[in-house]
């Protein structure tokens, strides 16, 4: 193949691989183009190594295998593949644990916030039930009772009505 971009030399391609994603997981996936690396030297070469074993022990078989073949070249940054999708995840799985702990927060707030309201409606009824108290039985309801709970209903509704409000808007 002919390099067209900087000369008329003949190169080699090693291979071609679409979807690669070389500037994270949550960027677009490039097409990738390999060349031998004497036609094209980077600044910063790295390798990547498939084991069937634990890499660990690998490591410091390569780094001897890269010294025997190049002793200027130094072995740095070793990590596997699962650390590396680990670093990269790690910012999106700390959001989504931040936003988990405010809507529980939140969630939190509106139970409590709720239960204050019920409670302020129920203690303004509280002399309307001691008045009529006596008849309140279980096989008998009362008015008293339909009353506090319809006022209790209504506060819920309101709230609730008020909050998807805001929400939509």
């Amino acid at each position: 193949m002919r390099n067209g971009v900087t000369s008329n030399d003949t190169i080699t391609l090693v291979g071609v691989i679409a979807d690669v994603k070389y500037a994270g997981l949550d960027a677009a996936p490039d097409d990738v183009v390999y060349r031998p690396f004497t036609q094209q030297p980077w600044l910063a070469p790295y390798l990547v190594v498939h084991t069937t074993s634990a890499p660990e022990p690998f490591v410091r078989t390569l780094a001897r295998t890269i010294a025997a073949l190049d002793p200027d070249t130094a072995v740095s940054e070793v990590k596997t593949l699962e650390s590396i999708i680990s670093d990269d995840a790690a910012q999106p799985r700390f959001r989504t644990v931040l936003l988990l702990a405010t809507s529980g927060l939140a969630l939190s707030l509106a139970v409590v916030g709720l239960y204050g309201v019920v409670a302020y409606a129920v203690s303004q009824r509280t002399r309307e039930l001691a008045i009529g108290g006596g008849d309140l039985h279980p096989s008998a309801p009362s008015s008293q009772g339909r009353s506090t709970t319809r006022a209790a209903a209504r506060v819920k509704v309101n709230g609730a009505l008020r909050a998807g409000l805001s929400w939509c808007l």
